[in-house]
């Protein structure tokens, strides 16, 4: 499936330039934002720089996202990221502030943004970047070449940039949408990782034998904490048929699989019993096994049937 393109409008206004700073405290990401002053030239130049990357890729249609797929663009909906709401609300109605220090800006950055504000929507791109990026230390000089002789010291001071972007976006009252140019990038600009664990976990709560399990710890634990849990459960087939597991799907799994499954079952309540010794072991294999099951289609037709010993390699 396909998606359209985002286009840049006709417009004589400038880019605008925000920093993007987070932190996380008590196993939650809170994100802060800087807007910086721009002088004319500079905001055409970037604005330059804005318009070639999207005319790169206008006209162009791109396979909608998915977080497994890694290499291609994608086209993708925002509003089904957790954090784009604060982005939303934050990042775009901030006055500039000149006076801001490059050593406060410096403190937890991990990206910028330019972008133009229209009447109505907002169209930008976003690119990853680290504390690295600035230059801030007093004393620190930069001896500059031209024409074979070196023609100009400055003391470094101010912000290293590249025309690459991660994601182009653009956003109105009905839309918010985006290409991502760099997958890699655009996980760390949104903590789509934290999101994918949140996500993975609702997916197994799914699963009636599972969700309020007495080990509903450890079987959270094992989601948050394996990535490769998290890919299995991500899988929009493992998604769409994981509240069809019956109770003969895990009794099958277990006699198809004595050694590599040490669950118990318990017959009489419809419950899986999983041993007290190597219990994180135990949890993770089923959770991989009956991933691994789901996923297995034949003609578009879906069954509990195939080889699941090649996931516990």
């Amino acid at each position: 499936m396909t998606s359209k393109s985002i286009d840049f409008p006709d417009t004589n206004l400038n880019v605008e330039l925000c920093f993007i700073r987070k932190t996380r405290q008590n196993k939650k990401t809170y994100y802060i934002f800087s807007r910086a002053d721009l002088h004319k030239d500079v905001a055409k130049e970037l604005t330059k720089w804005l318009k070639e990357k999207i005319g790169k890729h206008t006209g162009k249609n791109y396979p909608n996202y998915s977080p497994l797929e890694y290499g291609n663009i994608e086209h993708i909906d925002l509003s089904g990221l957790d954090v784009w709401p604060k982005y939303k609300k934050d990042a775009f109605d901030i006055a500039p502030k000149s006076d801001d220090p490059l050593s406060k800006i410096k403190t937890n950055l991990c990206g910028v943004i330019f972008y133009v504000k229209l009447k109505d929507s907002i169209i930008g791109m976003m690119r990853k970047i680290t504390p690295g990026n600035l230059l801030s230390k007093k004393g620190r000089y930069t001896l500059f070449i031209d024409n074979s002789a070196f023609n100009s010291l400055k003391e470094n001071k101010g912000i290293i940039l590249d025309k690459d972007a991660d994601l182009l976006f653009y956003f109105s009252n009905d839309k918010d949408e985006a290409l991502i140019l760099n997958k890699y990038n655009f996980n760390y600009l949104f903590d789509i990782f934290e999101q994918q664990q949140k996500d993975s976990q609702a997916i197994l709560d799914l699963c009636k034998f599972t969700k309020g399990h007495e080990c509903i710890d450890e079987l959270k634990n094992s989601v948050e904490t394996d990535r490769q849990i998290q890919k299995m459960l991500l899988n929009p087939i493992v998604k769409e048929h994981m509240h069809e597991v019956t109770f003969d799907v895990i009794k099958k799994l277990k006699t198809e699989l004595p050694e590599e499954l040490s669950y118990d079952i318990d017959e009489k309540n419809k419950k899986i019993i999983f041993p007290e010794a190597k219990r994180r072991e135990a949890i993770k294999s089923f959770i991989k096994v009956l991933s691994h099951r789901i996923t297995q289609t034949v003609d578009g037709k879906h069954l509990i049937d195939g080889n699941p010993e090649r996931v516990l390699k």
